[in-house]
């Protein structure tokens, strides 16, 4: 009787109840203990991961509140030269140079939004990625229809590329 006990685990399990099961099967399918789990990594390692994900966190909180700082700033400084024209107004004098600055810093408020909008940063990456495949489509004896097609479309991302980089320097 000892003999058939012996390789059955729910038993052993009952006689000893600190014991690990080696395997349990589930829907027909043996799993190992702790499969799945982070169970069998290191406690050194585990630190280590943990160190790391601390570590991105807080660059992207810095990151996040140096944004949030100079989106505040630029509020600020578009609210004070709207006061600094209404102002200027209210004396009966009109000043294109305060005009021209309160205008300069929407925009720049403007493209400020734009830069950080989640798609913008893909957007350039895609049409980077398809530059990159037209560059490669050209090869001696092409057709003269497709030259033309690539230089047209080459022409369309300088433009697309020079509005990204004229965006982000604003």
């Amino acid at each position: 009787k000892e003999s058939d006990s012996a390789g059955d685990d729910s038993t052993a399990s009952l006689a000893n109840p600190t014991a690990v099961p080696s395997s349990t099967q589930v829907d027909g399918v043996v799993q190992q203990p702790g499969a799945g789990t982070d169970e069998h990594v290191k406690p050194a390692d585990r630190r280590r991961r943990n160190t790391v994900a601390l570590i991105f966190a807080w660059i992207g909180a810095v990151a996040a509140g140096f944004a949030e700082k100079r989106r505040i700033a630029a509020e600020r400084k578009e609210d004070e030269l709207a006061l600094t024209l209404a102002a200027h107004e209210a004396e009966g004098g009109k000043s294109w140079r305060l005009e021209y600055r309160r205008k300069m810093q929407a925009l720049k408020e403007w493209c400020f939004e734009v830069q950080e909008h989640r798609y913008f940063n893909r957007f350039f990456l895609a049409l980077i990625y398809l530059n990159t495949v037209l560059m490669a489509m050209e090869h001696h004896g092409m057709s003269s229809q497709l030259a033309f097609a690539l230089l047209v479309t080459n022409f369309v991302f300088t433009f697309f590329f020079t509005v990204e980089v004229a965006i982000k320097i604003t």
